[in-house]
């Protein structure tokens, strides 16, 4: 087989809309379908081939455009997010934003689970991880498009037309994407040189190319393909097919189906086992530009969706491998693998590559731009200590609900610290001149503390299975004091306490209510 891998940078936004239609909301999709890439070649090359040639690149499947799709900052490729990963609905994230040297999404495979292999308890909801494309470091790439809204304009008097307002979502320049070139070994490999080098320049793609969309660079890469596709050479009976671009099958009938077998696919016989399945469909028919007319409607399986088939007989999985590298399915669209990554209750990736930043420069020494500086590190560590004093108000109210359960309280009924206790952290994280050092003494320790080992509502007995070594209020609020820096612990305790003191109220506005 042969095969070229390129690297796609928008050099303006593209416009890719999910459907053809002229009228209603537009919505872009995150990737660059194949035939896209496919059409823009068409373009250029098509009439230099002979009728022969041309059908063998553009219309028999020997040679495939395949998806581009985001590269992530440490140039891996970005596959579409596996629709068997679930992460808990309320509970941490499986997708999380480091900050540490430039801000970039890691998934956090502790976080997540393969609901292929393994569930959730029934207690605890799950939440599909739909959006995204993880690289094998663990990376995730989000596209977010851009909107602009626009008028259509009357050619004959040079104005807007009055109604007619219009809004195109497009992926943003900049962005970067990969994509592979496969051609069957039946391909000569003149021709397969010829489509390298007519890809090999800048393209226009993509809606609305005579405006200021669609001009994108398309470059040999210097990205490598993740190979995880080898396999020992053993057999088995169950096999996973993670769908990496949209698959159109047939059934025996030549209809279109969402449920296929492994005769639709090519494999041997066996049965699709749905408790391990989990897909997404689509259906649209795209439009032709060079027809000028739309071609039949295409009822697909989305990418990122999971098949999970056992077969009748132990089979070799490099014999599967083998039938599935040049793509099933009509359009030849998509590639399936079977990747090691959902092998496992919880992802095996492997260790993130450093990125490689370029040193910024030295900022001006003039008070601007020492002011500037400064606003910018005071409204980041604004926002870290906002969002830390949302989570410890949102463990604070199952605190709360907690004890109440554990004393088996009526509704409305507060059991814990009162608005009161609250308002007196408040005033002694609002106290001027007070070292970190002694907001923690005069909160734990000193002889008129605040929160007294034997005061019974801030020692009130809670539990939360996450959190099994809490045993009261106290003890919660003290770890969480100790864990945070001398720096931002007066306003991330003031913001906290604030919140607390409404907290406690509304659980006191409940018990009034009742007894009115």
């Amino acid at each position: 087989m042969q095969k070229q891998v390129f690297t796609v940078t928008l050099l303006e936004d593209v416009i890719v809309s999910q459907r053809a239609a002229m009228i209603g909301g537009h919505n872009s999709l995150d990737y660059l379908p194949g035939a896209t890439l496919l059409g823009a070649c068409a373009a250029r090359l098509y009439a230099q081939l002979s009728e022969q040639q041309a059908y063998t690149i553009f219309h028999s499947g020997q040679v495939r455009f395949g998806n581009a799709l985001p590269l992530s900052d440490t140039n891996r490729f970005g596959y579409p997010m596996p629709l068997c990963w679930h992460q808990q609905k309320s509970g941490e994230a499986a997708i999380v934003v480091n900050r540490s040297q430039v801000d970039f999404k890691q998934l956090q495979a502790k976080n997540l689970l393969n609901y292929q292999l393994e569930k959730y308890p029934e207690r605890i909801q799950p939440q599909q991880l739909r959006s995204g494309y993880i690289a094998l470091d663990g990376r995730v790439t989000q596209p977010a498009p851009n909107l602009r809204m626009k008028a259509a304009i009357d050619p004959k008097t040079g104005r807007a037309i009055i109604e007619q307002l219009f809004g195109y979502t497009s992926l943003p320049q900049d962005m970067r994407f990969g994509f592979i070139l496969e051609a069957d070994k039946e391909v000569p490999k003149t021709l397969f040189n010829q489509v390298v080098e007519t890809l090999n320049s800048r393209l226009q793609i993509g809606r609305s190319r005579s405006a200021e969309y669609g001009n994108v660079m398309v470059a040999n890469a210097d990205w490598t393909e993740d190979d995880k596709t080898r396999q020992p050479e053993t057999k088995t009976q169950e096999i996973t097919l993670w769908l990496l671009s949209d698959l159109a099958l047939l059934d025996k009938w030549g209809q279109p189906t969402l449920l296929p077998t492994t005769q639709d696919l090519g494999l041997p016989d066996g049965q699709l086992v749905l408790e391990k399945t989990f897909i997404r469909s689509r259906r649209y028919a795209p439009f032709n530009s060079h027809y000028r007319r739309r071609e039949l409607e295409r009822t697909l399986l989305s990418m990122g969706s999971v098949l999970h088939f056992a077969l009748n007989k132990p089979t070799e999985i490099q014999s599967i491998i083998k039938k599935l590298q040049a793509g099933v399915g009509l359009y030849r669209q998509a590639g399936l693998v079977n990747p090691l990554l959902l092998r496992t209750p919880q992802p095996s990736l492997e260790t993130a590559l450093t990125v490689e930043t370029a040193r910024a420069p030295e900022p001006p020494n003039t008070p601007l731009a020492k002011w500037l500086l400064a606003h910018v590190v005071q409204t980041s560590q604004a926002q870290v200590i906002e969002e830390t004093a949302e989570k410890w108000i949102k463990t604070l109210r199952l605190l709360y609900r907690s004890a109440q359960l554990l004393t088996s309280a009526p509704e409305g009924v507060l059991v814990g610290p009162s608005p009161t206790q609250w308002g007196r952290v408040l005033e002694l994280a609002k106290t001027p001149n007070l070292t970190a050092t002694d907001i923690r003494t005069l909160l734990f320790t000193d002889e008129r503390a605040i929160c007294k080992k034997h005061d019974p509502d801030w020692t009130t007995q809670i539990f939360l299975e996450k959190h099994k070594d809490l045993q009261n209020f106290r003890q919660w609020l003290q770890q969480q004091v100790e864990a945070t820096s001398d720096e931002e612990l007066p306003i991330l305790l003031s913001q906290v306490a604030r919140r607390a003191v409404s907290l406690a109220r509304a659980q006191e506005a409940k018990k009034t209510v009742s007894n009115g």
